[in-house]
């Protein structure tokens, strides 16, 4: 979840796992009161702070969607939630779906037991354990690793992932430490001028977040910030999610990515025919339909083959698509196998949609 500070730049911390805990629905009269969903609730709950309300500009929840394909066939999703508490913007992100709905009510679930339960019994009890009389000397980095071990029992110095990046402008230190067990939150600092300025100035800003005694009042959140907040997603470079990947993993990653996102495509047209001729078309009727030929690559000019010489030999194929409410077939260009094809043919699709739209509104 990042946090943004009374200064130049942002800090950020990120809850990627949930406890074992189970989201409870509120009882009548103990919270919510419209009875609604993880959803409503977590926007109530973010509502109820009247220290720093939102901004007349800005939603309260602002979501995200990752996409990924977890096989051959099943497209999934993950919901991320953005949202300003006690003047800190927030970033949540919760598990893989199948659809948004279900990734977006499990993000709003695990924020809840985090904000409602896990960190209210922490601020209550817990946070005594971490002793004032720490040497004079002590670093704010070793503070910090010193009450995350009084707070959680486990943490190490050892289990806090420090990271550093260097800019034009100077150096930007992150953080990792794992709050409540599994919830790993990602704090960021702001830019200065040497390395280990940046982590020690990280270090006491998450003490502060993290509600230190010490640290109670060592920054104040400032509201010109907060209004200006746009809620915009931390780089992945330095909130690394699961799923995303670097190095030697990067290049399936990103195939894996490219899948999801051509599925994404032909959903996102799918669902564009149907709500433009779904309610013209007798029941049953699909929105397209699709055919396809192949040919040996071989049959076809230099124009359609591809660079590669080791590809020359492989299957071509060209795919035709029926659109039954516009009464139009399209036929795409000869292709590299046939999900190429299909999205060549599917741009076509995309273009008379936009061009139609345009024509009907008036548009040049």
């Amino acid at each position: 979840m990042p946090a943004a500070f009374h200064g130049p730049a942002n800090s950020t911390a990120h809850s990627s796992q949930s406890s074992q805990q189970m989201y409870v629905p509120p009882v009548h009269g103990s919270g919510s009161s419209r009875g609604g969903g993880p959803i409503s609730e977590l926007q109530e709950y973010v509502q109820s702070d009247r220290c720093f309300p939102v901004s007349a500009n800005q939603p309260v929840l602002k979501w995200d969607w990752d996409h990924r394909m977890s096989n051959g066939v099943t497209l999934e999703f993950r919901a991320t939630v953005s949202f300003i508490l006690a003047g800190v913007p927030h970033h949540a992100t919760g598990a893989w779906h199948t659809s948004k709905k279900a990734a977006q009510r499990d993000a709003a679930e695990r924020v809840l037991i985090m904000l409602k339960n896990l960190w209210t019994d922490c601020s209550e009890g817990t946070m005594d354990k971490f002793s004032l009389s720490c040497p004079p000397k002590m670093s704010a980095v070793e503070k910090l690793a010193a009450f995350c071990a009084s707070l959680f029992g486990e943490q190490t110095a050892d289990s806090l992932q420090w990271r550093s990046v260097q800019t034009h402008e100077g150096w930007q230190a992150t953080v990792e430490v794992c709050v409540f067990g599994k919830a790993l939150h990602t704090l960021q600092g702001p830019i200065c001028s040497s390395e280990q300025e940046a982590y020690e100035d990280l270090a006491n800003r998450a003490l502060w977040y993290l509600k230190a005694p010490s640290h109670l009042h060592a920054f104040e959140a400032s509201h010109e910030e907060v209004v200006k907040s746009l809620l915009e997603l931390p780089p992945t470079d330095s909130w690394l999610r699961e799923g995303m990947a670097s190095g030697s993993d990067l290049f399936q990653c990103e195939a894996q990515q490219r899948a999801a996102d051509q599925k994404t495509v032909l959903m996102t047209v799918q669902n564009r025919l149907q709500k433009k001729y779904g309610k013209s078309l007798p029941p049953g009727t699909r929105a397209w339909e699709w055919s396809f030929e192949y040919s040996p690559a071989r049959e076809h000019t230099e124009t359609t083959m591809p660079a590669d010489p080791e590809q020359t030999c492989m299957e071509l194929c060209r795919a035709t698509v029926w659109i039954a409410g516009g009464n139009r077939e399209f036929q795409g260009q000869w292709c590299q196998g046939q999900k190429a094809a299909q999205l060549n043919a599917c741009a076509l699709v995309t273009d008379f949609l936009d061009n139609k739209a345009s024509f009907e509104y008036g548009c040049p």
